[in-house]
């Protein structure tokens, strides 16, 4: 006699072990990568002469360590920043006051049509001059050359906030102002809530750039990675050794390249944990 039972799915292996599945296949692949580039350039990265001058130097810190350091403490202040300022510009542009979408839409518009690296000299060599002369000169210099790397950076999440706000149907929207919702209400519980969702992919990419782009920052004294690494091999007894410059800067490459990592993966575990089955499809 047989039985008309549902059949039942297969079980799925818990999320973390497909984390750990994900970390070890990148780091196989990493491996088998640095195998290569070590034969097709002819240099070793597991020199130790290397990294006893370049990341652990007896006494102090390596250029490496430090120019890592700086570049996090320049991310510290330019992705909080830039994605603060970015949501309110993006919100701001679909405002219905003019008051506050024609600036907004100026700003965004402008930032984006401008190079990042003339925004971060220009903001060096004049923005703290409209700083009090009692403030530290060179480090007032800097931090506002991260300000303008944030702004830049503002005026494109502020795109992809103003898409994600623009994805919510307009339609949950009336409906819950025909609840009697607030204004606040409604952004808060039914906007705001699918609007990030939405946003998180493409704000992944926009912060995975912005990482990259400080070692901009380099180019106005700042010490971060990039102006790092080129200073230590612009020593005497380090410039003109090749085998070490192509190793320098595979290190550079590769530290760049865990942090975004880094940075991505963890927006990726926040977006599956957000995800709402069916809402990735969602449209205006």
């Amino acid at each position: 006699m047989g039985g008309s039972g549902t059949a039942r799915s297969p079980a799925r292996p818990p999320r973390w072990r497909s984390h750990l599945l994900g970390l070890l296949e990148a780091a196989l692949l990493l491996g088998v990568f640095l195998v290569i580039l070590q034969a097709v350039l002819g240099i070793s990265l597991t020199d130790a002469e290397i990294w006893t001058a370049f990341a652990f130097p007896s006494g102090r810190l390596g250029p490496l360590f430090s120019g890592l350091l700086g570049t996090l403490g320049y991310l510290a202040i330019v992705l909080p920043l830039g994605t603060a300022v970015g949501f309110l510009w993006g919100w701001a542009r679909l405002s219905r006051h003019r008051v506050l979408s024609w600036p907004a839409g100026f700003l965004v518009e402008m930032l984006r049509g401008v190079p990042p690296i003339v925004l971060v000299i220009f903001a060096y060599l004049f923005g703290a001059s409209i700083l009090p002369r009692s403030w530290n000169p060179l480090g007032s210099a800097l931090l506002l050359a991260a300000v303008a790397l944030a702004l830049h950076t503002a005026a494109y999440q502020a795109e992809i906030f103003r898409a994600g706000f623009q994805s919510v149907p307009t339609g949950q929207i009336e409906a819950a102002q025909s609840l009697g919702m607030s204004g606040p209400k409604v952004m808060a519980r039914i906007i705001l809530p699918q609007a990030l969702r939405l946003s998180l992919p493409p704000l992944g990419n926009e912060l995975a750039t912005v990482i990259k782009d400080t070692s901009i920052l380099g180019a106005v004294g700042a010490l971060e990675l990039f102006s790092s690494a080129g200073d230590f091999l612009g020593r005497p007894g380090v410039l003109g050794r090749i085998p070490w410059v192509l190793a320098v800067w595979v290190i550079v490459a590769g530290v760049y390249l865990i942090v975004t990592f880094a940075v991505t993966r963890g927006l990726r575990v926040i977006e599956q944990r957000l995800r709402v089955p069916g809402l990735e499809g969602m449209a205006a």
